[in-house]
Order: structure tokens, then sequence, then C-alpha cells
């Protein structure tokens, strides 16, 4: 089968994990084979919009080879995000993927740096649940940009996995970046050697893009993953 051909999917948990934030466990019909940092498209086939409006893009919080497949994201006055998080919602449900190319190569040598813009969390989570019990995992640095506390989804679960694993760094920082010498300040591990991985809305991910430049990082070194439709932070 392809990573086009239709799987039929189940809603089998939901809960909040953050303000305006949810998490959806899922159940497909047959096993989906994936790298860490790919998304998937789920669409509601019978939702009474017009057809783009049927179908969203989620990344994979969970890593490969966990039991459960497991999306995050933030919650908008939507049709499609009402009828998704409903229980009484009957329509299928069918997914699509993995697609994307934001993932780790097989073997990662150099320090690496993620930078998370809100909901731009939830491919990294992915990427450390699986990178973290590698052996020789090399140093990993989070650097988290919130619009607030409260809205920091999996807050809990990233300070165990710090607290278990010395390789790894979380930083949180409350708003938008203004400089690249705040960035610099934030996250001292930044070198022309980092692979630097940075997750976010449309507006965050262009400007911290230009912020690391700035600071010498060669264009080959960074990745990019653009969350649209989401505010700058959200």
């Amino acid at each position: 089968m392809s990573s086009s051909d239709p799987i039929a999917t189940r809603v089998v948990h939901r809960r909040r994990i953050a303000e305006d934030t949810q998490e959806l466990v899922l159940e497909l019909a047959r096993p989906l084979e994936f790298q860490a940092g790919q998304y998937i498209a789920i669409t509601l086939p019978k939702l009474p919009v017009a057809p783009p409006y049927r179908v969203r893009e989620f990344s994979m919080v969970s890593a490969p080879g966990d039991p459960e497949l497991t999306i995050a994201f933030r919650q908008s006055d939507t049709e499609y995000k009402r009828a998704i998080l409903d229980p009484a919602y009957t329509g299928p449900i069918i997914t699509r993927g993995p697609t994307g190319l934001f993932t780790l190569p097989s073997q990662v040598n150099q320090p690496l740096v993620f930078i998370a813009g809100g909901i731009g969390v939830a491919p990294f989570l992915s990427m450390l649940r699986q990178q973290i019990h590698q052996p020789a995992s090399p140093p990993v640095t989070l650097l988290r940009l919130e619009s607030s506390l409260g809205r920091s989804a999996y807050r809990r679960e990233l300070q165990e996995l710090e607290h278990a694993h010395p390789s790894l760094r979380v930083i949180e920082h409350f708003g938008r970046l203004s400089s690249s010498q705040q960035l610099a300040d934030l996250v001292k591990s930044l070198a022309p050697d980092t692979q630097v991985y940075i997750a976010g809305p449309l507006g965050m991910t262009g400007h911290t893009r230009a912020l690391v430049r700035e600071l010498g990082i060669m264009p080959l070194s960074i990745h990019m993953e653009e969350f649209t439709g989401y505010p700058d932070l959200d």
C-alpha cells in the first residue's frame, strides 16, 4: 500500500493537554509506519463544508512503534475541529500518510537544537520520544516559544525527559524572540556544526530562521516545518 491509500480511523480517546489544546489517540484499521517528525492528513468525508475544509494535517506526537497513534492541536471554532472533538460525531474518519521530510537522519552525530513555536512542539516530542533512548544520543536542546505558561502542552513530560536524560536540555521562553542575540543568550549551544530544526506557525518559523542565519548557521543545517492556519505562537 502507498502512503496515499486511505486508512479507516477511529478516535479512541480525547483529552485536554493545555489551554485550548487537545490530544487525540487514534485507532487505525492497519498499522502506520512513519518517521518521527512526519505528519498525516485526516479527512472527515461527510462534513457539510467544501471539500478542502474536510481535511487537516497533523504532526504525530507518538513515536514510531508506539502502540497508539497520537496527534495534538489547538482548538478553534471551525466545523472540522468541532466535529473531530465531538464524541457524538458518527461520520467516517479517513487517514492518509505519512508525509513530510521534517525528520532526523538515520545516524545523528552532531548537536541538535529544536525550536518549537506553540503547538510546533508536537513533532519534536515524537523525535525526543524516539531519539532520547538511542545509544550515544547527541546533545539535544529544545527551545519552546509560547505565548503563556497555560498553553505549554506536554510541559510535565518534557521536564521528566530532561530530568532522566542529561543529554537533553529544555528551555522555555514566553513571547517572540526579539533578536539573534537573545536567541544566542537562550541557546548557548548554537554553533556552526549544529543542526537546527524549527517548527511552528508560518510567521514564527520565517522569523526564527532569519535569526538563526544571523548567528552563522548555514542554510543546509536549518530544517523547517511550517504550520499554516495558526497565529504567530499558537
